[in-house]
């Protein structure tokens, strides 16, 4: 699969899915899955973990599903020290023993809503 480049955003507070579609012969249910999301600037290494739901296969076409709740969401952006908005980087990994494959990363922008302005 390997999908690069992809553009997730989302409002802080937010309950947040990114959903990736692949094509597979093999069933992607039984696969050990990791997401990372980390911060892009580097001053700060917060790295998040979560782990990846898989919908499918139908005909080897699967769907990915990263889920971030509302309290999740929040974490990470703090409007007081990192102002109206936060980039990340992130990527899905699939991580069974002896397959260590990349299946797609790309950067997400986190913006503090009004209503959640303080």
């Amino acid at each position: 699969m390997a999908v690069t480049g992809q553009e997730w955003n989302f409002k802080r507070g937010q309950d947040a899915r990114l959903a990736l579609v692949g094509v597979d012969t093999t069933d992607p249910s039984l696969w050990t899955l990791g997401f990372t999301l980390t911060e892009y600037d580097g001053a700060e290494t917060a790295t998040y973990t979560y782990t990846p739901t898989v919908t499918g296969p139908n005909s080897g076409v699967y769907t990915l599903n990263i889920y971030l709740t509302r309290a999740q969401t929040l974490e990470l952006l703090n409007p007081l020290t990192d102002g109206y908005q936060k980039q990340y980087t992130w990527d899905v990994w699939r991580q069974d023993s002896g397959t260590q494959v990349p299946l797609a990363s790309g950067t997400t922008i986190v913006s503090n809503p009004s209503r959640l302005a303080s």
